[in-house]
């Protein structure tokens, strides 16, 4: 049946407002910023960009915040995250773009939260931290790199976790200003990551009862890996150290348990590993 042209006019008009309906985006995108709290589960619409203060602050227990593989950008303020989460607990941070700010995701008083696949640049100061107040934090399948390169800030690591049940797994870091993983707390895993081209120590472990696992460690401007004088009870198991500046793996006696399967090779010092066995 042929439509007579004002019927003909009425659905071209229903079809084309159907289309702009469809691709508009998520209207609660235009009310997206710099520095929004979130309160409840969220997908980032948008980028946010040139973020004077934090990119996104959590400010609610057991919420997933996902990023969706969109870019939230700092200006290098060290005060600022571009992640904060202070005081809450069950979060899940994934998914997304974080560059420049002070930290790129900040937990402070934080328990059983988890930073999953994003990738994290250009901090000026660590990638990932968390203080001594977060315990049982999961950090997994994150890249993250240039961490304090840009000002050249001490002790910039490209994670810090200090805290207790933390796990740091299969993580890339490259290009941190101090260590690629520096833990200090109890019952830590470090399993999987490949570190690179860190100013300091590969991975640096300060604390106890920590397992340093399937690792590779390359390149680094000391150490490999590094137990320092506070860690007890280190269990080494499966790491490759290669090409590093000093050895590949040091240990203070007494602070490491030997569980075989390190190797070691191309390292500055011909030692190649300090109180441990590494084959090459």
């Amino acid at each position: 049946m042929r439509l007579s042209s004002p019927v003909r006019h009425a659905a071209l008009i229903v079809t084309l407002a159907a289309s702009v309906l469809v691709a508009a985006p998520p209207a609660e995108a235009a009310a997206q910023h710099c520095g929004m709290r979130i309160k409840h589960n969220f997908t980032l619409h948008r980028n946010l960009h040139n973020c004077r203060g934090d990119g996104l602050v959590v400010a609610a227990n057991n919420i997933t915040v996902k990023l969706a593989g969109h870019v939230v950008d700092g200006r290098n303020r060290r005060s600022t995250a571009g992640v904060r989460v202070a005081g809450f607990h069950g979060v899940t941070v994934q998914g997304g773009v974080i560059r420049q700010f002070g930290k790129g995701i900040w937990l402070v008083r934080a328990h059983d939260d988890r930073i999953l696949n994003n990738t994290i640049s250009g901090s000026a100061d660590e990638g990932v931290f968390t203080n001594e107040t977060s315990s049982r934090i999961l950090i997994q399948g994150n890249r993250i790199s240039w961490s304090g390169t840009r000002i050249h800030a001490r002790d910039a690591d490209g994670i810090d976790a200090r805290g207790n049940g933390i796990r740091i797994i299969a993580n890339s870091i490259r290009h941190s200003n101090d260590d690629g993983i520096d833990v200090n707390g109890s019952g830590v895993t470090i399993d999987s990551n490949a570190v690179s081209s860190s100013l300091h120590e590969g991975i640096d472990v300060d604390g106890t009862d920590v397992l340093v696992q399937n690792n590779i460690a390359t390149g680094n401007g000391d150490d490999g890996i590094r137990t320092s004088h506070t860690a007890a009870r280190v269990t080494l198991v499966n790491n490759i150290t290669n090409g590093n500046a000093d050895l590949g793996i040091q240990t203070v006696s007494g602070t490491a348990i030997d569980g075989g399967g390190n190797r070691a090779s191309g390292n500055l010092d011909p030692r190649q590993c300090l109180r441990i066995a590494c084959s090459p």
